[in-house]
């Protein structure tokens, strides 16, 4: 009698789950490299005490939203002057890597921490990471603080951490978002962002109608144009890119999964065993650059190891 009802208990769960079949489970392991004092470069010191060891670019910092007693309201800005404010934020990054670190491999990894910790802004921007489009008004409130009345930068502690970025978060109101019908039209609109910034041809990649552009023969580009063909994982081999219009790209191996577009089908089967080829190389590479490998467990289907 125990028994039976042990049976019709567990029967009862799975008609409530909708499947009586066992979801796969796909084992992670997750390569966290040691950037103080990397090959003995003395501009790394303390490097993995800003953010926090197994925090390279504060993906993993909570959001604490302050309430305003004004309600912070988005405005129209013309176009060009919300640009030019971007490019001089980029310019000014630029500046602060080439004149304030003399290493060229500090310059590298710096760089590559502050360009992917502003990549997360983009899952902020789909909905799709849990947290709001919002900013730290404490972080951003010390931009004055950056350049000396005489236009030089300033080389003084501004008195945080990386860790404590988005402990002061304040929540602009005002978008036109609309849960049932923008999703769709913001991943049209990366799409055609991410075409334009690769330099890929637009009609023949994604979904462009409505979309005026042109088709240009980049024949004659660059050598070095080569890179957007595929990320290269820590081994050095290219991993190809996930079919096109199947589903999401996979990440290159050193990002977080996180980072990777929502999925909107599935992908190609060719795209993933070539990636899980290139994973089983980096798992052999990873220890040898110093860093300390992780194992975990993630729902999905077959093995694999994400390097970060």
């Amino acid at each position: 009698m125990f028994s039976n009802l042990i049976a019709a208990s567990l029967l009862a769960v799975a008609m409530l789950s909708g499947s009586t079949e066992a979801t796969p489970v796909r084992h992670v392991t997750r390569w966290y490299p040691k950037f103080t004092k990397w090959h003995g470069i003395g501009s790394l010191e303390n490097f993995d005490d800003f953010y926090g060891r197994h925090n390279f670019n504060g993906h993993r910092n909570r959001q604490v939203i302050v309430k305003k007693e004004k309600k912070l309201v988005c405005r129209r800005v013309d176009i060009k002057v919300i640009q030019q404010r971007l490019v001089v934020i980029q310019e000014l990054a630029k500046r602060v890597i080439s004149e304030q670190i003399c290493e060229v491999e500090t310059q590298t990894i710096v760089f590559q921490q502050w360009h992917s910790g502003l990549g997360h802004f983009k899952r902020d921007l789909h909905r799709r990471s849990g947290k709001q489009v919002g900013y730290d008004e404490h972080i951003a409130s010390l931009y004055h603080r950056i350049i000396n009345q005489d236009g030089h930068l300033t080389d003084d502690d501004l008195g945080f951490k990386g860790h404590e970025v988005g402990s002061k978060v304040v929540i602009p109101e005002g978008n036109n978002w609309k849960i049932d019908s923008s999703p769709p039209i913001v991943d049209q609109a990366q799409d055609i962002a991410d075409a334009a910034a690769n330099g890929a041809e637009n009609d023949e990649i994604f979904d462009t109608t409505g979309v005026d552009g042109d088709v240009v023969d980049d024949a004659g580009a660059d050598a070095g144009d080569a890179d957007d063909a595929g990320a290269a994982d820590i081994t050095g081999a290219a991993i190809p890119p996930a079919a096109t219009g199947t589903g999401a790209a996979v990440p290159p191996i050193g990002t977080d999964a996180g980072d990777a577009p929502a999925a909107t089908g599935n992908v190609g089967i060719a795209a993933a065993s070539g990636v899980q080829s290139s994973v089983a190389a980096a798992a052999t590479a990873a220890p040898a650059a110093g860093g300390e490998v992780q194992a975990g467990a993630n729902v999905g289907g077959a093995a694999g190891l994400q390097a970060k």
